[in-house]
């Protein structure tokens, strides 16, 4: 065997060895995103005309994005889309606020809620669980510090112990890489994150740029830092055996007028 035959031969085995354990780690990956959770699928037959003779249900967080309660006001970007959408519909709404992500999913597969609104974003390993609409917004990563923390000039301050919140568009699901090395998942909101920033109990967070240009006035102490990622579609999520409701969803987001609303509103929430 010539010397070109043997490292051709050594170059074959090697492709050969890296297809392999491509071919695991797949496999491997694909085993970890199947893992099956009990809401997975629908729990209950109801869609577009049951909702119309009863109520439109809407599964919130606690978020000026999504859901806020102030003195004498109910606000929030999603919660005004879809509050707009129940009146076009002439259909009264219901929101209910949840607590956990898990009990959000659990709740729009029985039946409780028949809409996400929660800054929710498709993401690969959950595709299968719901219907997403057309998507309200884009959303891109950034870091908030403390203003002070973030010209500190101690290694301590790195990327090491950045919270991202269960509810970001950025979370990490099975078979992805984190938007930054070392993030520290929690259950509170994005606003409680933020606030944990604030008083010391974290050193940083990471957030959208919707919630950093909101927040970026009433909370000068913090500066927001952009980070190197891709923009997620923010859309409503409904249960896959609802196509009625989500199609009537779609059609009214696609009017151009409402389209026009959605900017304007965004602007104002994000004070543009």
């Amino acid at each position: 065997m010539t010397v070109r035959q043997r490292t051709g031969l050594w170059f074959l085995l090697g492709a050969v060895g890296f297809a392999m354990a491509v071919a695991w780690f797949s496999r491997k990956e694909v085993r970890r995103a199947a893992v099956k959770v009990p809401w997975d699928h629908p729990q209950v037959e109801r869609d577009l005309e049951a909702i119309e003779q009863d109520t439109l249900r809407v599964l919130v967080m606690r978020d000026p994005l999504s859901w806020e309660e102030r003195p004498g006001a109910v606000t929030g970007f999603e919660f005004e889309v879809l509050e707009r959408f129940a009146k076009h519909a002439a259909v009264p709404l219901k929101v209910l606020v949840m607590e956990h992500r898990d009990s959000m999913y659990s709740a729009l597969q029985r039946g409780v809620g028949d809409v996400i609104a929660a800054q929710y974003t498709p993401v690969r390993w959950e595709r299968k669980w719901f219907s997403c609409t057309k998507p309200l917004f884009l959303v891109r990563p950034m870091i908030a510090r403390v203003r002070a923390e973030a010209h500190a000039k101690d290694e301590g301050a790195a990327e090491d112990s950045v919270l991202i919140s269960a509810w970001s568009p950025f979370r990490s699901g099975p078979g992805e890489r984190d938007v930054l090395k070392g993030m520290v998942p929690t259950g509170a909101t994005p606003e409680d994150v933020l606030m944990d920033v604030m008083t010391g109990r974290a050193r940083a967070c990471l957030v959208t740029d919707a919630t950093a240009a909101h927040e970026g006035t009433r909370l000068a102490a913090l500066e927001f830092m952009p980070v190197e990622g891709k923009g997620r579609p923010v859309c409503f999520a409904v249960r896959t055996n609802a196509p009625q409701l989500r199609a009537a969803l779609d059609q009214w987001l696609a009017q151009p007028q409402e389209a026009r609303f959605r900017t304007a509103l965004l602007d104002g929430y994000m004070d543009r």
